[in-house]
């Protein structure tokens, strides 16, 4: 019969959730309560596209004391639909983030029970949608909470059985290795995994694929012959799956490579059955990419190999040494830290912005770790790293923290290290000063001497510069050698009276720059006969200050009709705009020149050209059509500055909204709000912007849109309407933009509005911020 629930007991019970859960804590407990341990589960899940998901799940698990009257799981916001024990159906309570369960009877230490839990959840923190529709689990802490009822810590180790079910052409990906995958109707497939060793439930997760290349060493032949590690069905294989369909194979044999080096080098396994390794295109400000036997890769954090590099190094630390929590991670990052500089993996710290409290495991932690024990770490405590880790590898995975991790390395070398240490890396060299010289060559024509005097921009020279100078006349050309020094200096040279060109080129050092002026004729010299590309592009820019030349169109055409290099091309284009300044009837060219048939860098100096043709409705209607047109970023912001120059402000406004409204420029649209502000529509420029907002944007630009918006709209107002959307956005990165906005409103729309999402807004960062902190 089942234990009916007393007031008192009722009472009791939702004091002590009330105590856990009136603030949301970020990190995982270090110590949470697990009156059971968990060592298997069994999990029936259905997930959609969308994230929604079903489950019914079957815990095998022990009791660790005698005085068990509650169970406690972690899940948050979820509807639970039945609790069994044994398969006996439970009295169970739910508040907000916690699952408790109240067994009718009573059991003792060592027991063993099945606890069945049927529920449904749509997560609200812990898993995203990419634009691909790519469906995947976060591995931020307190994540796992959101789409599976457990007990969500480090600490908590167990076996897993999923069998997941999904719609029919998608591929689902998790933790362990791949069973069967098999067709259940003509709406829904089924695939299950599977895990070899007790893996962490906080490093749960899966990610489900609409559109995704594959590509593993089990079906890779290259791969098998050149890694014998695979050679077996049995062995742990590499899966890559990619949404972008981006290089997946070279990404297959970077991860391979950097696998059985480890495996090699250091006779370690890896636990967790196959690695899938998960190529996406946004990262949606995740920072551990690394779960068991789960690694996401993010092309927009840059370098992938060493993603991968880093991903598969971390998990095989990980495998030794555990995080209690992020806020007590330094052990594990040591482990981490120690194995990439073993295999001399040089990280460099991402350009992506880390927000704090999830930076513990961000590759700028990483590269500081990797820095202390390089630079800063004593012999004594190197050493007793290396052994720990050496003696762990060989045993289960443990759990440590700092206190735990210290102990063990005292017990190893006698010295305390109970402190922990400041990380810092010293702030690299200064840049090397570089040097600018003004050069002004003269000469008249038929004489024998020529006149350089080389003036300093700004910081002078101190001690002397040699300079190589090729003296071109008619009928020979002379090497001859010249030095200067500081702030202003000059040489008399004597040359042939037929002298076409002086070329300088500095020495031996690349810290001083020489800008020429010389002859009009010298500079034609040398755009017309020097074999140096870089050196004829030099030319047609200097060429360019020379507009009052009758003869210099006629020449620059001439040149462009034998000119082969696009560099070079691109460079006379820019000083025929110079010298033309948007007259009558020379636009024609420039619009040619601008043409598909044209490599890109000659299209954009032919685009930055039509920007001085004000009125031309000629050159309007060329620009917006390759607005509408081309893909590429500078490109088309070249040729939306253009359009910007060439026509009023209120017109401007006008093409804008319709760039916008037909999904023109939908990774453009916060430059091109940018230069309408500029252009002085201000206003025009922050409706765009919330009409823009409501179509279906990339986050980036999203985020782009808000600060943009945060920096010209001081309406209080107009923030009142947009900022409680902008807060519900499924990206996190959007929602810490827009929580820079909180500001905007007055004290009473503030406090009302933070006291509205706080509750429903479980990332640690968007809570900082609407808090002020």
């Amino acid at each position: 019969m089942k234990k009916i629930i007393t007031p008192i007991f009722l009472f009791t019970v939702l004091l002590l959730i009330s105590a856990q859960t009136s603030a949301q804590e970020w990190d995982y407990e270090l110590y949470p309560r697990a009156d059971i341990e968990l060592t298997h589960l069994d999990a029936e899940l259905n997930i959609e596209p969308d994230g929604q998901i079903e489950g019914d799940l079957i815990y095998s698990a022990i009791f660790r004391n005698s005085f068990s009257d509650s169970l406690f799981f972690d899940a948050a916001g979820m509807d639970i639909q039945t609790v069994t024990i044994n398969g006996d159906e439970m009295d169970f309570v739910i508040e907000d983030l916690k699952l408790i369960i109240i067994p009718d009877e009573t059991f003792t230490k060592d027991d063993e029970a099945e606890i069945g839990i049927k529920y449904s959840a749509i997560p609200a923190f812990g898993v995203h949608t990419s634009t691909y529709g790519t469906t995947w689990t976060s591995l931020l802490p307190r994540t796992t909470q959101h789409w599976l009822p457990i007990i969500d810590s480090p600490r908590v180790q167990l076996l897993t059985d999923f069998t997941i079910t999904h719609p029919a052409g998608t591929l689902v990906v998790a933790n362990g290795r791949k069973g069967i995958s098999e067709v259940v109707d003509t709406e829904n497939e089924r695939t299950t995994y599977s895990t070899e060793n007790p893996v962490s439930a906080s490093s749960l997760g899966w990610a489900l694929f609409n559109e995704v290349q594959t590509v593993s060493t089990a079906i890779s032949e290259d791969a098998r012959n050149s890694y014998s590690i695979f050679s077996r069905r049995s062995d742990p294989q590499i899966y890559v799956y990619s949404e972008t369909g981006e290089n997946p194979e070279d990404n297959l044999f970077m991860g391979a490579e950097i696998y059985n080096r480890v495996v090699d080098e250091l006779d370690i396994t890896f636990p967790y059955g196959d690695l899938h390794l998960i190529i996406l295109e946004d990262d949606f400000l995740e920072t551990k990419q690394f779960g068991d036997g789960l690694l996401f890769v993010y092309e927009n954090q840059g370098d992938i190999k060493k993603q991968i590099e880093r991903g598969i190094i971390a998990m095989f630390a990980e495998s030794v040494i555990k995080s209690p929590s992020w806020t007590d991670s330094d052990a594990a990052r040591i482990a981490e830290a120690f194995l990439l500089n073993q295999f001399e993996v040089d990280l460099s710290a991402s350009e992506n912005q880390s927000f704090e409290p999830y930076n513990s495991y961000s590759t700028q932690n990483s590269v500081l770790w990797q820095h202390f024990l390089t630079h800063q770490a004593p012999a004594a405590f190197l050493e007793g790293v290396e052994t720990i880790f050496e003696q762990a590898s060989e045993d289960s995975p443990k759990t440590l923290g700092w206190s735990e991790f210290s102990d063990l390395v005292y017990d190893e070398t006698g010295r305390a290290w109970n402190e922990g240490f400041e990380l810092s890396i010293p702030e690299p060299a200064a840049e090397d000063t570089t040097y600018s010289y003004r050069v002004i060559i003269e000469w008249e024509e038929g004489s024998t001497s020529a006149e350089i005097r080389f003036d300093a921009d700004s910081i002078a020279v101190d001690e002397l510069v040699t300079v190589d100078a090729e003296v071109v006349g008619l009928s020979e050309t002379q090497e001859r050698e010249l030095t200067f020094t500081g702030a202003s200096d000059g040489v008399v040279l004597n040359v042939p009276s037929t002298l076409e060109n002086i070329k300088l080129t500095v020495r031996d050092r690349n810290d001083v720059v020489l800008n020429s002026e010389k002859p009009f004729m010298f500079w034609m010299y040398q755009l017309r006969n020097d074999e140096e590309e870089e050196s004829r592009a030099e030319a047609a820019t200097g060429i360019s200050s020379y507009s009052d030349n009758p003869d210099i169109e006629l020449l620059l055409n001439d040149v462009l009709r034998g000119e082969e290099s696009d560099t070079v091309i691109a460079e006379v284009l820019k000083a025929m705009s110079e010298i033309t300044d948007g007259a009558s009837g020379t636009d024609e060219r420039f619009m040619q020149f601008a043409g598909t048939n044209y490599s890109m860098n000659i299209r954009i100096a032919a685009v930055e050209a039509l920007s001085k043709y004000d009125g031309n409705e000629r050159v309007l209607s060329r620009l917006q059509s390759i607005v509408r047109q081309e893909t590429d970023e500078t490109l088309q912001q070249k040729s939306l500055r253009s359009i910007g120059e060439i026509v009023e402000p209120q017109r401007f406004a006008n093409i804008s909204e319709s760039f916008i409204s037909q999904g023109t420029v939908t990774d453009q649209i916060s430059f091109l709000l940018e230069l309408l502000a500029e252009k002085g529509a201000g206003e025009r420029a922050v409706e765009l912007a919330d009409q823009a907002l409501s179509q279906n944007l990339s986050a980036r630009e999203q985020q782009e849109i808000v600060k943009f918006l945060i920096s010209v709209d001081q309406s209080q107002e107009n923030w009142e309407n947009r900022l409680g959307q902008l807060l519900q956005n499924p990206h996190p990165g959007v929602r810490i933009a827009a929580a820079e906005a909180i500001d905007k409103l007055s004290a009473n729309e503030r406090e009302s509005l933070v006291e509205t999402a706080l509750p429903d807004e479980f990332d640690e960062r968007v809570r900082r911020k609407l808090r002020g902190k």
